[in-house]
């Protein structure tokens, strides 16, 4: 329960409330990830409890305080990072506004250096959050995509020893690789396989 009440304070205090219908036949699981897109938020079963969790995805860690992970504790299998040429430089988030009669509206965010350097609007991401309801919280939530889509992140693979027995999803962790010349880049955790 303290984590599900943290993650509603800080929702509370972001001014990120959801108003939605559901006015069709779903499941219990669908309409789950549907509010955790909106709230940029993961849930998992916790191991050691058997318990749900929920963690948002936000910059809440102190980057010198956070686990570290090195050639001596992990091996790295696989690291790929987009091209300029698969970058999104352009979010817009379509909610529907409380205040003007509940009509569909347009939340934009851009990175302008990356639209500079593709030499305009070439890549678009349209996300639809409908839960959403104010101009506010919509350009929160553009914002929040455009900084993962805008930037080169790197997609990793890596096997590691017991001092990762902690990491969870949404977690995050400091990787030193220096047969990659990686000296303490920040990844967070997006699957964890327990094998």
């Amino acid at each position: 329960m303290a984590a599900f009440r943290s993650v509603g304070q800080t929702l509370a205090d972001e001014g990120l409330g959801l108003s939605m219908l559901q006015d069709r036949t779903t499941t219990t699981k669908e309409l789950i990830l549907e509010i955790l897109r909106h709230i940029d938020g993961v849930m998992y079963v916790e191991p050691s409890t058997g318990l749900l969790k929920i963690k948002l995805v936000r910059f809440d860690y102190d980057p010198g305080e956070i686990p570290v992970l090195d050639v001596d504790s992990c091996t790295v299998k696989s690291f790929a990072r987009p091209s300029w040429g698969d970058m999104k430089n352009t979010v817009r988030v379509s909610y529907v506004g409380r205040d003007s009669g509940f009509i569909e509206k347009i939340a934009q965010a851009q990175d302008l250096a990356s639209v500079e350097v593709q030499g305009g609007e070439v890549s678009l991401q349209n996300l639809t959050l409908r839960g959403l309801s104010n101009p506010t919280t919509a350009q929160l939530a553009a914002a929040r995509a455009l900084a993962a889509l805008a930037y080169p992140l790197a997609t990793i693979t890596i096997d590691a020893d017991r001092s990762a027995w902690a990491f969870r999803p949404g977690g995050v962790f400091k990787l030193v690789w220096e047969p990659m010349g990686i000296t303490g880049m920040v990844c967070r955790v997006v699957r964890v396989g327990t094998g």
